[in-house]
């Protein structure tokens, strides 16, 4: 449900991601890595498997993760 959540608390989930691995992963591998990881999501025709939270927070989670990729991509 995170994917979908409002825009500033998706955006803390994702800086907290970006720490957490920032210790562990070059950073050039980090983003190339979760910039795979966040097209291959978006390419998926459904996010979520439930058509609840599909109805609910679809498009959400979409405008999250592009805003996610647009970020690891113009940095």
């Amino acid at each position: 449900a995170i994917l979908g959540a409002p825009p500033q608390v998706f955006d803390l989930y994702d800086e907290s991601i970006a720490y957490e691995y920032a210790a562990a992963v070059p950073r050039d591998l980090y983003l190339a890595g979760r910039a795979q990881f966040l097209r291959k999501i978006l390419a998926s025709p459904r996010i979520f498997v439930s058509d609840d939270f599909r109805d609910r927070l679809e498009e959400a989670a979409r405008q999250n993760l592009k805003r996610a990729l647009d970020r690891l991509t113009t940095t």
